[in-house]
């Protein structure tokens, strides 16, 4: 190329330029920036593409013991791959739950101790909260945390629970407060909770939902379907999420565990209401407390399972075409909304 093509591929007009930049990815972006003066400034005063609040959670595996520092993250959708390297990360460090780009990460200090931390970790900005230390208490927990609200994404409670007690902590608190379920009653078959604003939500695998609202102190339940025993199977058959609106999803997967009927909590929270004729959004679902949807845009139902794979679950689920299983031992993780590459990635791959 002479000076001349050179010169004209500098001039390109600005506007034209931004439409190239909003349809790339992360590493094209510093590319084009690379290309010229023009092209940086351009580049730099490009505005930025408004917030999705819908986003597909990534896979994320954790590499080799020696590399233990290191994340891989998949985009089970576009097939994309992060690689991160992140000092707060080493084999010690357990992946509990997240949540909009924060990471709730739990770090055993010493071998054999029950000193722990417990950390709030951003991926995009490095930002860390350290929360006070749950003691032994931690083991075998459910955890999750809420936001401040549906557009502030910084973490604002934890609640995590044991089959007798639950605990929660603030963002800024020094200990955790200790709370008992409603009459005392145990959970022994809790499947998964949801912290949204003042109100934590328990789903046992029995289908039965518990509201506890923080702030009255109250508890409010609503009951399962009505179901004769062994009319249902307790390897998580139901489940619950929260979607991009802070709405409560819940997902059977009923007793076979393969044929699916969704629903939403109603605003009066007394009932659910079955979504079975929306057909737009995608359900990652896995056997921890970390299972998401996700708006689909064009319009298809899939729903997206982490299991070992194997020949007898390919043969099991290949009958319904709303499955896609993912031969992973990672976890489902909500990164949140990207429009650079979070600060501790080492190797980007597009699709």
């Amino acid at each position: 190329m002479n000076e001349e093509e050179e010169d004209r591929w500098s001039q390109l007009p600005t506007l034209f330029l931004w439409m190239v930049i909003e349809r790339s990815n992360f590493v094209d972006k510093v590319r084009i920036a690379s290309v010229c003066k023009n092209w940086q400034l351009d580049s730099l005063t490009c505005p930025p593409k408004p917030r999705q609040k819908c986003v597909n959670p990534w896979i994320m595996l954790r590499r080799p013991r020696h590399e233990s520092s290191s994340l891989v993250f998949t985009n089970p959708v576009t097939m994309e791959k992060l690689i991160l390297d992140h000092p707060d990360i080493n084999h010690k460090t357990e992946y509990l739950f997240s949540r909009r780009g924060w990471l709730l990460l739990r770090q055993l200090h010493s071998h054999g101790s029950w000193l722990h931390s417990i950390i709030l970790l951003n991926l995009h900005t490095n930002a860390k909260i350290t929360m006070p230390d749950p003691g032994k208490h931690v083991n075998g927990l459910i955890v999750s945390f809420s936001s401040i609200n549906v557009d502030d994404d910084t973490p604002r409670c934890l609640v995590y629970a044991t089959p007798t007690l639950f605990y929660i902590a603030r963002v800024g608190d020094k200990t955790w407060t200790e709370h008992f379920y409603e009459n005392r009653r145990r959970m022994e078959t809790l499947a998964s909770i949801i912290v949204r604003g003042d109100k934590v939500y328990f789903m046992d695998k029995l289908g039965k939902l518990f509201i506890h609202d923080m702030a009255n102190l109250s508890w409010k339940t609503i009951a399962a379907d009505n179901l004769e025993p062994g009319d249902f199977n307790l390897d998580c058959q139901w489940l619950i999420m929260e979607s991009e609106e802070g709405e409560i999803l819940k997902i059977n997967q009923g007793k076979n565990l393969k044929t699916f009927s969704f629903f939403k909590l109603n605003e009066s929270e007394t009932d659910w209401k079955e979504l079975n004729n929306r057909m737009d959004r995608r359900w990652f679902l896995c056997d921890k407390n970390n299972h998401h949807s996700a708006k689909e845009t064009g319009g298809l139902k899939k729903v997206h399972k982490l299991l070992r794979y194997s020949e007898m679950i390919c043969k099991y689920y290949q009958e319904n075409p709303m499955i896609e299983i993912h031969n992973q031992s990672g976890r489902w993780v909500d990164l949140g909304w990207m429009d650079k590459v979070p600060p501790s990635c080492s190797r980007y791959l597009p699709n």
